[in-house]
């Protein structure tokens, strides 16, 4: 098996790339870009069992599987709840092998490839005018390797202050479980500063002898890593405040001295911005 990332798009102005774990990803991943219609947009692919799951911003959701091709699951042409504007979309994996989560800035489905139309909402932002002018869902992960019915969302709610300060940023983190949708299992406000658009859970070999599950977020610009701790299945409960861990840009102080240009290189390095 080999990570691959190819550009889809068959333009060099135009950055779209695919990203996916397949056994010999160049022959296979240019077959399937000839399978999409949409093959100039953004591609998110995942692989389970030989099987990807593709979804593109143009809406539609695709399901690949390894010697069968391509069966198209799900097509949106506009967001799930209300009209956020917006033609970022996300799918994933869920506890069962036929049910795919199905993310869009509005909220998240469950969607059952078994049955025509069977969705079911995990999470939505709320109806209220306020919540649909100003918060929008940033991340969606499957946490299945600590829980297999559990689901990471974040959501970034924009609110107006005065008119010398027009606005400020408040992310919150929930837990969601998909046997339970729409009720968090776990809600809490991680403080960053940049939205998290990067997510790591501690699998069950790294929990050592604790049941604690250690989820970690990243923002892009800011390098901000923020730990947050939770106990629990079925009923959860937060392990302490969330932590904010050293920043790769602060790390260097902490190294051994390098000759000048040398620590200068470093230095530009470790404060590029964040890509996982």
């Amino acid at each position: 098996m080999a990570a691959g990332c190819w550009n889809t798009s068959g333009k060099s102005e135009k950055k779209s790339y695919s990203t996916f774990l397949i056994p010999d990803p160049p022959r296979t991943g240019w077959s399937l870009d000839r399978q999409l219609e949409e093959g100039g947009f953004a591609i998110e692919l995942l692989a389970r069992e030989k099987t990807l799951l593709v979804v593109s911003e143009s809406g539609a959701a695709n399901l690949w599987t390894v010697g069968r091709g391509l069966q198209k699951v799900r097509t949106e042409e506009s967001n799930l709840y209300f009209n956020a504007k917006s033609p970022w979309r996300w799918c994933e994996f869920s506890a069962h092998p036929r049910v795919m989560v199905y993310a869009d800035r509005t909220g998240a489905e469950l969607t059952d490839f078994r049955a025509s139309g069977a969705h079911h909402t995990l999470f939505r932002i709320s109806s209220t005018s306020d919540c649909r002018s100003g918060e929008r869902l940033l991340l969606c992960r499957y946490l299945g390797d600590v829980n297999a019915f559990h689901h990471l969302v974040a959501t970034q709610v924009r609110r107006g202050l005065l008119i010398f300060c027009p606005f400020v940023l408040q992310h919150s983190a929930y837990v969601m479980d998909e046997r339970f949708p729409c009720v968090p299992m776990l809600k809490c406000d991680h403080m960053m500063q940049a939205p998290p658009l990067f997510c790591h859970v501690a699998s069950a070999s790294d929990r050592g002898m604790g049941e604690t599950t250690k989820v970690l977020l990243g923002s892009h610009s800011s390098q901000e890593i923020t730990l947050l701790q939770y106990s629990g299945e079925s009923a959860c409960s937060s392990r302490g405040a969330p932590q904010a861990l050293l920043r790769p840009s602060d790390s260097l102080t902490h190294l051994p001295v390098q000759i000048p240009h040398r620590q200068q290189a470093a230095a530009q390095r470790l404060a590029s911005p964040a890509a996982g």
